[in-house]
């Protein structure tokens, strides 16, 4: 979008090539130094923020008995402090526990189920590394995807083209990549936001203008005059424009 403003179509387009470029080089020598197939995000992403944890949390577990006892006892609760009739106690405390009971905490029943340090996969694991030609030529080809789009697009302008170029380079990836393991689930959610990103080639180029575009048109316009759907109508038919100008290299 800033090079839309202030540079001319023959510096915008430089400017993408040398964009896509330095993405290009930048895989490419994650792919030699991992030998494993490039993932995104690259680093995991926390299903919760450790700073949101109480502090109490974060260096004691509420299943493990305090390293150290507490040195005062502890407080009376606000709404016990005039209770002035004692608690009796329960049948169930005064109970003797069976004869064949154990005294074995709590503890030393949850303590074998739960995980070590050695049950926890190193991250080296979690993605297999490239074995064959096949695997590698894969991963390459949809590296380098991208910067053969936006080279074809800058040279010759034929949208067509270069659009049906990279959704073939796309299919050839995915029919010659490897059947990722059961147990890489990594590698599959990978593989499969891969199979997801497909759909987007329905937004570029003559797919956009001669298929989509008129159909959301027409579903928009529809819409308009329908109760309760007019506003999220009228949300679409602003956001058209934005693929026509701003989303896409097509667009430049």
């Amino acid at each position: 979008m800033g090079m839309r403003r202030k540079f001319s179509e023959k510096n915008r387009w430089r400017g993408i090539v040398v964009i896509e470029s330095i993405k290009v080089i930048l895989r490419l020598v994650m792919l030699k130094v991992t030998r494993r197939p490039i993932v995104s995000p690259a680093i995991p992403e926390r299903d919760f923020d450790p700073a949101s944890l109480p502090p109490s949390s974060i260096h004691s577990s509420p299943t493990l008995v305090p390293t150290t006892p507490p040195t005062s006892p502890p407080a009376t609760p606000d709404h016990l402090k005039n209770n002035h009739v004692p608690l009796q106690p329960s049948s169930l405390m005064m109970t003797p526990p069976p004869p064949g009971r154990s005294d074995s905490s709590i503890e030393d029943y949850l303590l074998p189920k739960a995980l070590t340090t050695s049950a926890v996969r190193p991250s080296l694991q979690l993605v297999a590394p490239l074995a064959s030609i096949q695997d590698w030529l894969a991963e390459v080809i949809y590296i380098i995807r991208p910067l053969i789009y936006v080279s074809m697009l800058s040279a010759h302008r034929h949208k067509d083209r270069a659009l049906l170029t990279a959704l073939a380079i796309d299919i050839l990836s995915r029919n010659l990549r490897r059947a990722p393991s059961s147990s890489s689930s990594v590698e599959r959610d990978e593989y499969a936001r891969r199979d997801r990103d497909l759909v987007w080639y329905l937004l570029r180029g003559s797919a956009w203008e001669l298929y989509t575009r008129p159909k959301l048109e027409s579903l928009v316009e529809k819409a308009a005059h329908v109760p309760g759907l007019s506003l999220i109508s009228s949300l679409v038919k602003d956001w058209v424009p934005l693929i026509d100008e701003y989303y896409y290299y097509t667009a430049l």
